[in-house]
C-alpha cells in the first residue's frame, strides 16, 4: 500500500483532479464490496449496512464506529420493512375461569403497528391461552405490570 501512495503522490495531474479521481476509485471499490455483500448477506443486513454508511458519511480522517450503530440501523430497517408476527417461545398455559368453555372469539390484529398497508390477521381468543413465561410471576416485584395471581392485565388488540 505504501508503494501505491508514493506512486500516487508523483502522479502528474492537478490536485483537485487527483482528489476527484481518488473519490471515483473509492466509489468503484465500494461497489465491488457491495456486490460481494449482496451475494453473501440477506437484504436485512444490506439495509443495515447502507444505513450505517449513510449515517456516518465520508470523512477525511480515520474513525471508529460503534457496532451498536449497525444493530440500530438493522432494527430501523426491519421496523420500516417487515410485518409483525407473534410467537410464544417459552409457553405457560393460562385458563380464564370466567370465560365460557366452548366460547371463542376472533380478533383482528394489524401486521404492522404503524403501516396499515401491510394488512391484518385474525387471532383466536378462547378460554385456554398461552403466554410467555417471562410475562408471568407467582411473586411479582413492586411495579410489575404483567400477569400475576390476583392481578388484571389487558391483552393487546383483545381485552
Amino acid at each position: 500500500m505504501k508503494a501505491f501512495k508514493r506512486a500516487w503522490l508523483h502522479f502528474p495531474i492537478a490536485k483537485k483532479t487527483r482528489s476527484f479521481t481518488m473519490l471515483v476509485i473509492i466509489v468503484i471499490a465500494l461497489a465491488v464490496i457491495f456486490n460481494l455483500i449482496i451475494n453473501s448477506l440477506s437484504l436485512t443486513s444490506l439495509g443495515g449496512i447502507l444505513g450505517v454508511i449513510f449515517g456516518i458519511g465520508l470523512a477525511k480522517s480515520d474513525s471508529v464506529v460503534d457496532y451498536g450503530l449497525l444493530e440500530f440501523c438493522i432494527r430501523e430497517y426491519l421496523n420500516a420493512h417487515t410485518p409483525r408476527w407473534m410467537a410464544v417461545l417459552d409457553p405457560v398455559k393460562v385458563i380464564i375461569d370466567n370465560y365460557p368453555e366452548d366460547g371463542e372469539e376472533v380478533f383482528e390484529m394489524p401486521l404492522h403497528p404503524e403501516d396499515a398497508s401491510y394488512g391484518s390477521r385474525k387471532v383466536p381468543f378462547a378460554r385456554e391461552l398461552y403466554i410467555d413465561r417471562d410475562d408471568f410471576r407467582m411473586d411479582p416485584p413492586k411495579k410489575y405490570f404483567r400477569l400475576a395471581p390476583g392481578r388484571e392485565v389487558r391483552l393487546r388488540y383483545a381485552y
